[in-house]
């Protein structure tokens, strides 16, 4: 069962728009949605319970944010990044990350070093065991009664409930 997005009433603090902003976004950015999906208006506004221009809104941001392709009409497909945009991305993760090692580096302590020492050391136990605390699992999208695939139901893996 997908989420459904809060309502915008004085009670909720997040507009109808931002939380299925948030799902898609999340789906997307978790690889719920293949490059390429095609994701009709009509279908994700009904899976979440809101209207298609609200679809429409949140599509356009996506859009901008290079997450999704709008064809006009044909609909709005997953964006397929490209080599270059690989690239690009794991330059300035590069950069940013040497960013804060190098901040970190200068505020380490002999009580710190130890600390971060025995961590290692516990994560590399818990590996030769064959548990791995730093991998993620990626959710699956979900399948219909005939066993097709649901591009707008998001199940995570080992459990029926789906993920905003």
């Amino acid at each position: 069962m997908t989420p459904k997005p809060s309502d915008s009433s004085p009670k909720s603090a997040v507009p109808k728009s931002d939380a299925v902003y948030r799902i898609l976004k999340r789906a997307i950015l978790d690889q719920a949605f293949a490059a390429g999906t095609k994701l009709p208006e009509d279908s994700i506004g009904e899976r979440l319970g809101v209207s298609r221009t609200i679809v429409r809104q949140v599509l356009a941001r996506l859009n901008g944010e290079g997450l999704f392709e709008l064809r006009p009409n044909k609909g709005a497909c997953v964006s397929h990044p490209s080599l270059e945009d690989g690239h690009n991305i794991f330059a300035v993760r590069r950069a940013l990350e040497t960013l804060v090692v190098d901040s970190l580096i200068s505020r380490l302590t002999a009580p710190k070093i130890k600390q971060l020492e025995a961590r290692r050391r516990q994560g590399k136990a818990q590996q030769s065991v064959g548990l791995d605390p730093t991998r993620r699992r990626v959710p699956r999208p979900a399948r219909t009664a005939d066993g097709e695939r649901d591009p707008i139901a998001i199940r995570l893996p080992n459990s029926s409930r789906a993920r905003p």
